[in-house]
């Protein structure tokens, strides 16, 4: 056990524990709270504690001097750790929870910590995979010949659940856009299916309908 001696708390819920061992641990309140609920430690309730008498008083005030488990504190920390990690590789690209999962998970973040701070990341809006869905499909579909199928399966074997990629795919393959996808795909076919039915079926492989496949033929005609 170890006494909290000094608590600075900072933005968006975060706090450092300073403690009378000289450590020092930051983290959230939030994963705090949530660790202590996991493993069945009782910490003071900020609405029930008659030491909040206001609505303005910090629930990170209700611990000060008292003793809590380092461990607690460790794995608090280590929750808010593995988040500002999945911050700093957002900050490069686009991620997808799944993604980024496997990459905490290589960095021998505990699976229950990495899950907590995904779903922190996710309330923000930081991590969105119907976002990174749609980025991936822009990008992909520049160069590359895709349909709808194709798409959802690529999608799906990088592990991005199927509600962002049907929304992703409602949201990207519409309208102009979707007649532009499926030119580029034709266009790119072409090379090796010079004729029409040969085109046709490779593309209705892609998941190009019979409704998008006859209305592109005709305007090309």
């Amino acid at each position: 056990m170890v006494c909290i001696v000094s608590i600075k708390e900072g933005a968006h819920g975060t706090v450092s524990f300073g403690t009378d061992g000289g450590s020092l641990f930051r983290t959230r309140l939030s994963y705090l709270w949530h660790c202590a609920g996991a493993a069945a430690i009782s910490l003071p309730d900020p609405v029930m504690d008659d030491a909040v008498s206001s609505a303005a008083a910090s629930p990170a005030a209700l611990l000060l001097g008292r003793q809590l488990p380092e461990e607690l504190l460790e794995q608090a920390a280590q929750v808010y750790n593995a988040e500002q990690q999945a911050l700093r590789l957002l900050a490069r690209a686009e991620q997808h929870r799944a993604g980024l999962n496997a990459k905490l998970a290589a960095k021998k973040f505990p699976a229950n910590g990495i899950a907590l701070a995904l779903d922190w990341l996710e309330a923000a809006g930081l991590l969105d995979d119907r976002r990174y869905a749609r980025f991936w499909i822009t990008q992909r579909v520049r160069r590359h010949a895709e349909g709808p199928s194709s798409l959802s399966a690529a999608l799906a074997q990088r592990g991005v659940g199927s509600p962002a990629v049907r929304s992703a795919l409602q949201q990207f393959l519409s309208g102009a856009t979707r007649r532009e996808v499926l030119a580029t795909a034709a266009r790119l076919l072409d090379r090796k299916h010079p004729d029409k039915d040969g085109l046709r079926y490779a593309l209705r492989r892609l998941g190009w309908t019979s409704a998008d496949l006859q209305r592109y033929f005709e305007e090309l005609e």
